[in-house]
């Protein structure tokens, strides 16, 4: 396992460098609803 996945497995998301406009739409593919 690599280090960028290691904190994938344990339910940790890492975000570096990212505009939180991008980090958001990110996530929104992942969960519906508000975040």
């Amino acid at each position: 396992m690599d280090d960028e996945s290691a904190p994938w497995s344990q339910g940790i998301l890492s975000f570096s460098d990212k505009p939180l406009s991008e980090v958001i739409a990110t996530l929104s593919r992942y969960r519906n609803g508000a975040l």
